[in-house]
């Protein structure tokens, strides 16, 4: 590249985004990046400040916005996707980001997302800049977009702009003839900005630095860029001559498929490519990153009534039993818990002893008036309100509610105690306000449809509790563990034989359709920075005696209304479990020695999930060939035996001390928090400690997406012929080079869910086939396809089971679906099935949400 290039890209640089001495300017592109030659030069030959962020915070979109915001940045170049995160970012974490005067992006087509939009949307002196140019010349045309995003075409893509100073551009047909304006064309770059070539290639450097015809003896560069000019004389970008394809016959161009996915609301990010993974089988392959809802933001209520619905239906296929036909006793209904590693009830003992440990924390709230939401089949209430004045219960399922009532109707002494309702968890009409001590919400914010649903909850509550009233949210699942749990459940239920590829690929999938809410414990410690009325956070893993999926993946949150007196285990002395402990019994003769009156032990290895983890790690790594492979070679990890939940609390009772225990820094990790009894009736808060800052919406995950990804399916083939609708790939994120551009070398293959051999042979099977689809989210599936072996785990089994049940007229078990995992199969067994005497599920009617 001439210097000649550098000082003609300086000079129209300066002209263009003037600034002044001192003004902040980001490098944040990669010193191989061509871009960051004009982030450098175009600061220091000016007399601004160039600021560098760490590469880790570079990486990491939240940590990277509050840099920017942290040292006052104005002027930020970096490729769409990078910009995309950070105004997603910015937004979830309410960054005005007001020094940032000038944004430019770069290196990718612009896409004028919502995120991006964001960014814009509160402030008139924020600039955006749209440069173009290959890398074999720097920037050779640039657009300034107005400063109000309103006026952003929806429509029409992002111009590219005009020639910079002493530049040419020709957009050309195969003759290098000029197109009309308006046509598609190559874009050809000539002038100043030309680079010599490509250093040692004389080849490729006489392809594609061709002699200029519209001046002799001069050079023009191929870019292999399609464009057209515009009416107003500026360049509109149309994608890559190389992009284009022909598949079956059909010329296709990836580019338009990619502008339908992002008219669908959904769609945060879309690509479209060709993949050839067998030969001779070309498909069109569509990537997609859906919009993270913001917990704090409006909310898509229709989507969140039909999710609420589905699991009633889920509810009344276990529980739409009359009280009179009911076999098990009051409060003794567990039949729901199904194991998710084999499909099988978890016995009765662990429940049990499951239920026990709860009892034991709400008791230990002192309950007076005491509401229970999702109170189920009494499991709680048939052991807590005898300790109450007043109990109340609300579900969602009216069936669940009548039953219940029933049962209470034969217990005298609960029945003037205890009010049902039923009303879904957000609906709090009819409770009366600033009236309760407690509220409970146990085993049920894992079928709340997203994080502001539970928000929403969480406020309602706060408002019906008194003043140093408690919330007991139980048995969350643990987003940090969701790799780990996933790769034990498909592990379990894999044949032992599987190829350890192929199960990565269903772990995968398995989280991906996961259905359930799970929270990671970093978003209720973030609650008193969203909730005002919140005065303490108390997080705790489960107590437990068995190694179970219950104690190994689930915690305790207890939230305290303020005001109310809480001591901070924040500032409690540390010791760490593998300097100072090593075992439950050095801790002891510590504790017995030194008699603190607060310690905190830190990174305990948790003996719950050793093996698993092992595993997990195993098959992450590829380090075995099967899963059955991972699971017999875990490797244990020193003192492990001695670690666990029960033996701590064990250990603090015995030494005279109350305790809690909580996660680590590591998932796999515990902390344990031993208080002298003296200080026993204090409230706690900080218990967990997170260690890195988190995005509130990166907390949870979506159950929403598996839904949404369908009906992003279903927009597409409204909008577009069967040959251009592409197999869809849900993905967390699309994969960046180092350089913050797209890699599409890293997007995955897609998973083809059934090779379509072997077709239904009868309506029976055909209906099977499409509930089977439906519920794993895919496009179709042959008869001989396992349930299991394409994502689906107990709990979409149950969704699914639902379904058969409402189509069939049919009762199934989880176990039988275990049992006849295909179509094939499961149309054999439902013709051995019948259904108990009881009303058909009816359609339910959408309830409405406001938010």
């Amino acid at each position: 590249m001439p210097h000649a290039a550098l000082v003609n890209l300086m000079a129209w640089h300066h002209a263009t985004v003037p600034g002044t001495p001192g003004t902040i300017v980001a490098q944040f592109t990669a010193i191989s990046f061509d871009v960051s030659a004009q982030e450098i030069l175009s600061a220091l030959t000016a007399g601004k400040t160039l600021a560098i962020p760490a590469a880790d915070i570079q990486r990491d979109p939240s940590r990277f916005a509050h840099w920017l915001a942290e040292y006052r940045v104005q002027e930020l170049y970096a490729p769409n996707l990078v910009i995309d995160a950070v105004g997603e970012a910015a937004a979830e974490q309410s960054l005005a980001l007001p020094d940032l005067a000038d944004i430019a992006q770069a290196g990718e087509a612009l896409t004028l997302s919502r995120p991006l939009r964001g960014l814009f949307r509160d402030t008139t002196e924020r600039r955006l800049h749209n440069h173009y140019g290959p890398t074999e010349t720097h920037v050779v045309t640039a657009h300034t977009l107005p400063a109000d995003p309103t006026t952003w075409s929806d429509r029409l893509a992002p111009s590219i702009g005009r020639p910079i100073p002493n530049t040419d551009i020709y957009v050309l047909d195969q003759q290098l003839q000029p197109v009309v304006d308006g046509d598609v064309g190559e874009l050809y770059i000539a002038g100043i900005a030309l680079a010599r070539g490509y250093l040692h290639r004389p080849s490729l450097t006489a392809e594609r630095f061709v002699a200029n015809p519209f001046r002799p003896g001069q050079r023009m560069y191929r870019s292999g860029d399609l464009a057209r000019w515009r009416e107003d004389g500026t360049l509109e970008y149309a994608g890559r001559a190389d992009h284009q394809v022909k598949i079956r016959g059909f010329r296709i161009e990836p580019g338009e498929i990619e502008a339908t996915l992002r008219t669908h609301p959904s769609v945060a990010q879309a690509v479209v490519t060709v993949r050839e993974d067998r030969p001779g089988q070309k498909q069109l392959v569509g990537y997609v990153v859906l919009n993270a809802s913001n917990p704090t933001q409006p909310r898509d209520t229709e989507q969140e009534s039909r999710q609420i619905d589905e699991w009633d239906a889920v509810y009344r296929l276990y529980y739409d039993t009359p009280a009179t036909e009911t076999k098990q006793p009051f409060g003794e209904n567990f039949n729901i818990w199904i194991g998710s590693y084999d499909g099988l009830p978890i016995p009765l003992s662990q429940m049990q002893a499951w239920r026990e440990a709860t009892v034991e924390r709400i008791r230990a709230l002192r309950p007076r008036r005491l509401l229970e939401v999702g109170v189920g089949s009494g499991l709680l209430l048939a052991k807590l309100a005898d300790c109450c004045e007043s109990y109340w219960g609300t579900d969602f399922s009216a069936a669940i509610i009548r039953t219940l009532q029933q049962q209470v109707q034969t217990q005298p002494e609960l029945s003037s105690r205890v009010t049902l309702r039923a009303q879904p968890a957000h609906i709090a009409e009819g409770l009366p306000s600033g009236f309760f001590d407690v509220v409970v919400i146990n085993s049920v914010i894992q079928h709340f449809p997203n994080a502001g649903y539970l928000m929403q909850v969480l406020r309602s509550m706060l408002d019906l509790l008194v003043p140093g009233g408690a919330i007991f949210i139980g048995d969350v699942r643990n987003l940090d563990l969701l790799p780990c749990f996933a790769s034990a459940v498909q592990s379990n239920q894999a044949a032992p034989d599987t190829p350890v590829g192929q199960l990565q690929h269903h772990i995968r999938q398995a989280m991906l359709t996961e259905k359930e809410l799970i929270v990671a414990p970093s978003f209720f410690a973030q609650l008193p920075q969203h909730l005002d009325d919140l005065g303490a956070v108390d997080i705790q893993v489960k107590k437990g005696r068995y190694a179970n999926e219950l104690n190994r993946y689930r915690y305790d949150v207890v939230l305290r209304k303020g005001p109310v007196s809480a001591r901070s285990a924040n500032s409690f002395p540390q010791r760490s479990w593998e300097e100072h402990i090593g075992s439950t019994k050095q801790l002891a003769t510590y504790l017995e020695q030194n008699r603190p009156r607060f310690l905190r032990v830190e990174d305990i290895p948790n003996a719950l999930l050793t093996e698993e983890w092992s595993a997990m790690c195993r098959i992450e790594a590829g380090d075995t060939a099967t899963g059955a492979d991972a699971k017999n070679h875990a490797d244990l990890a020193p003192a492990c035996e001695e670690a666990t939940i029960d033996a701590l609390h064990a250990l603090g009772e015995a030494m005279g001390y109350r305790t809690a225990v909580t996660w680590s820094s590591r998932p796999n990790r515990l902390d344990a928090i031993f208080i002298h009894a003296d200080e026993s009736d204090s409230v706690l808060t900080d218990i967990y400690l997170p260690r890195a800052s988190r995005k509130l919406s990166a907390c949870v995950n979506e159950p929403g997406h598996f839904d949404r990804l369908s009906d992003v399916r279903r927009h597409v083939a409204s909008k577009l012929p069967k040959h251009m609708q592409p197999i869809l790939v849900h993905l967390p994120a699309l994969p960046l080079t180092p350089n913050g551009k797209l890699d599409r070398r890293a997007l995955p293959a897609p998973h083809v869910a059934s090779t379509g051999i072997k077709g239904p042979r009868n309506p029976r099977e055909k209906r099977l086939c499409e509930l089977f689809a439906d519920t794993l989210g895919l496009e179709r599936i042959g008869i001989d396809d396992s349930f299991f072996d394409l994502g689906g785990h107990s709990l979409l089994g149950m969704r699914l089971l639902a379904r058969i049940r409402t189509a069939f007229q049919i009762e199934l078990t989880m176990r039988a679906l275990f049992d006849a995992p295909t179509v094939a199969q499961l149309a054999m067994s439902l013709d051995r099935t019948t259904l108990p005497n009881r009303a058909p599920l009816r359609p339910m009617r959408n309830r409405r949400i406001e938010s």
